[in-house]
This record gives C-alpha cells, structure tokens and sequence, in this order.
C-alpha cells in the first residue's frame, strides 16, 4: 500500500519517508533493514488542494496528517524539513518521534536556539532522555527528539524572549501598520443578518480572511498572520456578544479555529521568541474577553 502511494506522488511532488535502522537475527545471520519510523507517514512537498486532490482521485482512504493545535492540515516550512532530511540521511539513530505534545516536555527545561551543525537554527527545548542530551522541537504537529546534542552551539533563547511592555508595544504597533482588515462591514452583516444563509455568507467572509492568515504563516510572514486573526477576535467577540438571537454557531467555529491558529503560533518555534510571547500576550487578553472562544 505504501509503496503505491509513494508511486503515485513521486510523479508530482517530492516525498520523503523518515526510516529507522532495525536489526533482526534470520537463522544464524544478523540482518540490518531499514523501515518507516511511523507506519504510511510520508511527508509530501507541495500545495495542500493540489495534494489532496491526487489522494482523492487516486488514493482512496489515505489523507493529510492533521495538527492537533490546529484541527488543520499539517505543515512544515521547507527550512526546517531540511535539516530533518539531513539528519535523517547522516545520522537517522538520533532522531526520535515522541508520544506527547511539545508543550509536555517544556517545563522546567530552558529554550535553546542550535548555532552550529547541520541542525544550526533550529530551536526547541533542551531535555536529557535516558542519559542523552536532546532537542525537544515540533515539525507539522509531530513532536521530535533530536538526540546527541552535546556538541552543538547552544543559545539560550529565555534569556531575551521574556517580552517586555514596551517590546509588546512594539508587536502591536507593528501590527497596526498592517493595512486595516474590514471586519466591522461583517461585523454590520452578522448584527444585520435575518436569515441562515445570511449568516453562512457572513461566516463564509470571516473564513476567507482565516485562510488569508494561514496563507501568510506558511509564508512566514507571522505578524500579518497575528494582526488578521488578533482583530478578527476583538471585532468578532464584541460583536457576538450583543447578539443573542439567531444560530451563530457557524461564526463561531470560525473563531475557534482562528483562535487555536493563534494558540498554535505560540508553539511553532520557527516564529521569533518576542512575537510569540506576545501572541501569548494578546490571547490572554483575549480570553479573558471572549472566553467562548476558547
């Protein structure tokens, strides 16, 4: 089965399949074979639609991974699966697929950048698992350990990360400089709006500004992403909150989804340590505000 699918994708995208190195006794030989880390695990380079269009068409019953932060199609920025090929290629024993989210191995273990190797830029949380010094780090929803880390170049991202006013300040103010998102002409709609489809239209609006923001965090471009998803809550919670007739439940996924995209951001360790603490920040705020949406 496997073996199709990757036949069938190869014709149009780069695939990798992430391998380990096991040993089995077949009489009286030792064997070493190579076999998928994760059982039909491939990871795909390409547009998400353009992909999941081949698995419909040619690969029934196989689909894309979801994050779990996101309820999404998982993703990994191009960079980092890099240097998760490299690794795999050079020295495959050193990486491990963990059982928890990242968020599990996080406290009490500082945050570190690497600044050396074939690893150099990648950040995550420094662990010792079973006497070996590892790096705890998060690629498409999939928690890694990347063990044999001793002798990399360390920068301790805690250090700077902790955010202060007036760098939050800063954040917001960047934000702001983003051209304006129309939410208050939907906001009119929503408040307006007499019948299902109308508020389907309106919830269809709001949907379009959430891909907008998953558009820019696949591009990297993180705080037009914050700025969208940041304002699409304030607007949307003070709007919803003065309603109380009509089923809203449709504009309401929305902004649950928006606000575990946001969630989601404060993890992603290929987002620079200040912004996520201020998306951090901003969700307090916003939590406190608009607790159903979290």
């Amino acid at each position: 089965m496997l073996e199709r699918v990757l036949h069938i994708l190869e014709q149009k995208f780069n695939v990798f399949v992430h391998k380990t190195i096991k040993y089995k006794r077949i009489k009286k030989h030792v064997v070493k074979e190579s076999v998928p880390t994760i059982s039909g695990l491939v990871f795909v380079q390409g547009d998400i639609s353009e992909i999941q269009s081949v698995l419909d068409e040619r690969c029934l019953g196989v689909y894309l991974v979801k994050d779990r932060a996101t309820g999404l199609p998982a993703q990994i920025r191009d960079k980092s699966m890099q240097a998760f090929i490299r690794m795999s290629q050079i020295s495959p024993f050193r990486i491990r697929i963990m059982p928890h989210p990242i968020g599990y191995y996080s406290a009490g273990h500082p945050m570190v950048k690497i600044t050396s190797g074939i690893l150099n830029g990648v950040e995550g949380y420094q662990v010792r698992i079973s006497r070996d010094k590892c790096l705890i780090t998060t690629m498409g929803g999939l928690t890694i350990a990347l063990g044999g880390v001793s002798k990399e170049s360390f920068e301790n991202i805690e250090e700077y990360a902790s955010i202060d006013p007036e760098r939050y300040r800063e954040l917001r103010q960047c934000s702001e400089l983003i051209n304006p998102v129309p939410f208050s002409e939907i906001s009119v709609n929503i408040s307006q709006a007499s019948t299902p489809h109308s508020i389907k239209t309106a919830s269809s609006d709001l949907d379009r500004w959430v891909q907008k923001a998953e558009f820019y965090i696949a591009d990297s471009a993180y705080e037009k992403a914050f700025h969208i998803l940041k304002e699409l809550l304030h607007e949307m919670g003070a709007t919803l909150r003065k309603i109380v007739k009509n089923d809203l439940s449709e504009i309401y996924a929305v902004c649950i989804r928006a606000s575990k995209m946001l969630k989601a951001m404060t993890i992603d360790l290929e987002i620079e340590a200040g912004l996520r603490n201020g998306i951090k920040e901003e969700m307090k705020i916003l939590a406190e505000r608009y607790p159903a949406f979290f």
